[in-house]
């Protein structure tokens, strides 16, 4: 089927009806499992959530009771096997998170040698902190924030998933994110904070990217951290990392 067919629909009175580009989900995790990595939504060469922190670690003390004390990727209840999946939203329990899960289905590298292995059920979800407000482990899914979670299902509703590419200590696309698409309200302004550089505002969702760092992380604005906003034009915030650190 040709590219413009995958984007194309009929409506009721024939006129060809343009479908947004599909979206890859691009995931990397450091080797060292036990911090995160970066997930980020990219459709037609253009950033459209994240890159949003997520952690691919599998519960210690569940991988030693099924027998795999390393966490290996390509064994049941290890970390998060690399490679490509497809993705499918789904809807499942509280513990998953309120906004529902995408569904991964193995179609190349480690993450197919783990199906053949018996690895099944794996997720991208949410679901709550741990008491010190870091993600917690699962049993080899990907593990976003609530927040982070329902800005991804809101971006792939009505929009298909093209792949979910899941690497280890690999960059982010920067091609997109200096500066974002003006379709999303994005302004540059410069940081005269101390080490400072480079900030993207996106005025839409109300995150900041950090230009001068491809590898930075997005951070939702909060109204907690409002009463910290001084000296910045209109239009224009500072996340609570950023500002306060």
């Amino acid at each position: 089927m040709s590219e413009q067919a995958n984007h194309s629909d009929s409506t009721a009175s024939g006129t060809a009806a343009v479908l947004p580009p599909p979206v890859v989900i691009h995931v990397s995790l450091p080797s060292d499992r036990t911090s995160t990595g970066f997930i980020m939504l990219v459709a037609g060469g253009k950033t459209l959530a994240g890159p949003f922190r997520v952690l691919g670690k599998a519960d210690n003390a569940m991988a030693a009771k099924k027998g795999n004390a390393t966490r290996d990727p390509k064994q049941p209840y290890g970390d998060t096997p690399t490679g490509e999946y497809a993705g499918t939203l789904a809807t499942r329990g509280k513990s998953y998170g309120p906004h529902g899960v995408i569904e991964m289905s193995p179609s190349s590298g480690d993450a197919l040698t783990a199906q053949s292995n018996g690895r099944t059920g794996l997720l991208i979800h949410s679901g709550d902190l741990n008491s010190e407000g870091k993600l917690r482990p699962t049993y080899g899914c990907l593990r976003v924030s609530d927040d982070h979670m329902e800005v991804i299902m809101n971006v792939l509703r009505g929009r298909t998933i093209d792949k979910i590419k899941v690497l280890e200590n690999e960059p982010p696309p920067i091609n997109d994110l200096s500066p974002l698409p003006e379709a999303e309200s994005a302004a540059v302004d410069v940081c005269d904070r101390e080490g400072g550089g480079e900030y993207i505002a996106n005025l839409h969702t109300g995150e900041v990217h950090n230009a001068s760092d491809p590898c930075a992380w997005v951070h939702l604005i909060t109204d907690e951290h409002r009463q910290y906003v001084s000296g910045l034009p209109e239009g224009f915030d500072w996340c609570g990392h950023c500002r306060i650190g």
